[in-house]
């Protein structure tokens, strides 16, 4: 008797489901917690592996004419591209014009690529060797010197998305294989740059020559392709790692004499490259833009320090990464911001609107692109909330019901098109139905 009222329940969940799986065209199948079902067979009890059907919201919100849609394409570890290492051109082409199919698909009109991983390049360059990222080597180049980048610039404005190279300023690598990286690698031709913390490399930002350098870097891409903009992440300092210490005291006594403290120094460091990139872009090309996506909380905000924003956040771009982006607003120096408020509506100590309010609040003019955290979807077991497919819409519901906000950009293409929880489905459906021109900004 137990075991037919277990049978007839089974099928009635089974019904439920696909009734509500019905009412949904293209529905995501997502897997589901285990689940007590009746073997007929065997006539025993047995934990199976089910999945539900999840579908998108069915509102379309208004559409507006101008909102730049992005989206990071990383090539470090070959996160979103490539999908495997290869100097063949023709893989990299297919592989490349699929991602623009499914980016037109979305109505998206940028895309912000990494040209920069690890001290490296996607690109022939004069100063960097080819990535390893890309070819599987360090210093390998492409076969027939196929020049990869100026082929998805191209391609990106043929399809009618701006094309934002996104340069990791300083991180030279990010595991141990010194060994069998290029002649002209940087850790080889300069070791006395060389910062090491933690497992990483990074470039040591208070000697004035690494500065110069990286300035030479952009200036290469500039001048060689017809991008639409130089982009930072929020990788400038590294984020702060217990009981480990940055070891550039003797550049500090070298080069910071003027500053009362080495914190004030490495940010002037920053606000050095900042201003020093800037001024080589609009020295080849007013036109193009200069864009930085700072971690969420620029400082905590504090009783005798009112500037920052009502949060609780372990790090900051100010005491941590040393990047006073406050400053780089004021002065000018930046044709956009895109904070990365990679936090949940709620989250106890950055609360996701708290964070977007603030960068709006203080952006002196410069035009605000939230970005969002879609990685996070389904893959977050501390926050509950990442595992509602309606966190991101309520997010993107936030941000445009503010017109201060010109944009909305996703990290990154491999989950945005993995559909998490059907998230993407909804993107589409609901926000993205119809193109958008891109924003007006200054220069």
């Amino acid at each position: 008797m137990k075991k037919r009222r277990l049978l007839v329940l089974c099928t009635f969940s089974l019904l439920f489901l696909s009734t509500i799986s019905g009412q949904n065209k293209s529905p995501q199948t997502v897997l589901n917690k285990p689940k007590l079902v009746y073997n007929l067979t065997k006539g025993t009890i047995q934990k199976k592996k089910t999945y539900v059907k999840i579908k998108p919201l069915t509102n379309k919100r208004p559409s507006p004419k101008q909102e730049l849609r992005g989206v990071w394409v990383s090539t470090v570890h070959r996160v979103d591209f490539p999908n495997n290492a290869t100097s063949d051109p023709s893989v990299l082409r297919a592989e490349w014009l699929k991602l623009l199919k499914f980016y037109k698909s979305l109505n998206l009109n940028a895309v912000i690529v990494q040209v920069r991983p690890t001290a490296d390049a996607i690109y022939p360059s004069k100063l960097v060797p080819y990535s390893k990222w890309l070819t599987g080597q360090s210093g390998k180049p492409l076969w027939g010197n196929f020049d990869l980048l100026k082929f998805m610039v191209e391609t990106s404005h043929t399809e009618g998305l701006e094309f934002h190279a996104w340069v990791n300023p300083y991180r030279v690598f990010v595991d141990s294989d010194t060994l069998n990286l290029a002649p002209n690698h940087v850790f080889r031709t300069h070791r006395n740059w060389i910062l090491k913390y933690g497992k990483e490399h990074h470039l040591n930002p208070g000697i004035p020559e690494v500065r110069k350098h990286i300035v030479s870097v952009i200036e290469e891409i500039v001048q060689n392709y017809r991008i639409d903009a130089i982009h930072f992440d929020d990788y400038f300092y590294p984020y702060r790692i217990k009981d480990e210490f940055l070891q550039d005291s003797m550049s500090f006594k070298l080069y910071g004499r003027k500053f009362p403290n080495i914190d004030d120094w490495r940010r002037a460091n920053n606000d050095s490259l900042i201003a020093q990139v800037r001024q080589i872009i609009k020295k080849h090309k007013p036109f193009v833009q200069l864009g930085v996506s700072p971690f969420a909380v620029w400082k905590n905000k504090t009783p005798l320090d009112i500037e920052g924003s009502a949060t609780k956040a372990y790090q900051s771009c100010y005491g941590d990464l040393y990047a006073n982006v406050l400053l780089w607003l004021r002065k000018g120096w930046l044709d956009y911001v895109a904070p990365e408020v990679y936090f949940h509506k709620g989250h106890p100590l950055v609360d996701y609107e708290t964070a977007v309010d603030w960068w709006l609040k203080n952006s002196y003019g410069t035009p605000v692109y939230i970005s969002h955290a879609i990685y996070k979807v389904n893959n977050q077991e501390k926050y509950p909330e990442w595992r509602d497919p309606q966190e991101i819409p309520r997010q993107l519901d936030i941000v445009r019901s503010k017109p201060k906000v010109k944009g909305l950009v996703f990290f990154s293409s491999k989950w945005l098109m993995q559909n998490p929880l059907g998230v993407t489905d909804s993107i589409r459906t609901n926000f993205f139905y119809q193109p958008a021109q891109f924003p007006q900004v200054k220069n």
